[in-house]
């Protein structure tokens, strides 16, 4: 079926329009949100609100007109089965709604049809979102100041050296000797010293050290008597040995 719009003025079967309502936005409404709602469809209720600059912006307590809702205006370069796709209904049903139209291939520009919501399935609904997501993604995309859902603080210094030492500790007492208390604060002492990435870099080390090795207890203990090397002769062992020797 070829369909095409042709003529102007008011096509035969025309209605007059219902009387303008309106709906005050809300946290997190969009107009997508507000049309689907309304049972409106979203070009017609752009058209409906010319006040509106960026339909992809609007201002919580906004008064938004509403269309007669269930009627589609016909616009230039409309085709019904375009009109039922976007809708979410069948041609057929939309033809069946419309019997003022004697003619299916041929609609007029402003001529008012109705939309049989009554015939939208879920399948049909989620076909229609995503003819409007093509055709105006931004109207999905963007939320009206919807609280975001913030990711989480990145962890403290002391965040990072407390769960550290139970990794590392519990790492060596699966596979191996556990960890003394003198080894445990003495490591503890070692990542007080460290602050911000170094502290970030020197644990992801001993992490991925002891994550690889065989024997963990064995890997930390060596870290640990190096360390104490590199105190006495800090000229000699350079912390890049330390880590290649570890």
């Amino acid at each position: 079926m070829v369909e095409k719009v042709s003529g102007t003025g008011t096509p035969p079967g025309a209605s007059a329009p219902a009387a303008a309502k309106t709906y005050t936005v809300k946290k997190g409404d969009t107009l997508s949100d507000i049309a689907r709602a309304h049972r409106i469809s979203l070009p017609e209720l752009i058209r409906a609100n010319p006040q509106i600059k960026d339909p992809d912006v609007i201002e919580i307590g906004q008064k938004i007109h509403l269309p007669e809702p269930g009627v589609y205006t016909v616009q230039k370069g409309d085709t019904l089965s375009r009109i039922a796709k976007r809708h979410g209904v069948s041609l057929d049903a939309l033809i069946r709604a419309n019997p003022q139209i004697k003619n299916p291939d041929l609609i007029y520009p402003n001529q008012r049809i109705r939309i049989p919501f009554a015939e939208i399935d879920r399948s049909a609904m989620k076909r229609a979102d995503v003819f409007e997501r093509v055709n105006r993604p931004n109207v999905f995309a963007r939320r009206l100041r919807m609280p975001t859902k913030q990711a989480p603080p990145p962890p403290t210094d002391e965040q990072i050296r407390r769960q550290a030492i139970q990794d590392l500790s519990a790492a060596a007492a699966r596979q191996g000797k556990a960890l003394t208390a003198a080894e445990r604060n003495e490591l503890q002492r070692r990542l007080n010293a460290l602050r911000g990435d170094q502290l970030r870099n020197e644990v992801k080390f001993l992490r991925d050290h002891v994550q690889n090795s065989p024997n963990a207890d064995r890997a930390i203990r060596t870290y640990l008597q190096l360390k104490q090397m590199q105190d006495l002769h800090p000229n000699r062992i350079t912390n890049d040995i330390v880590h290649t020797l570890t």
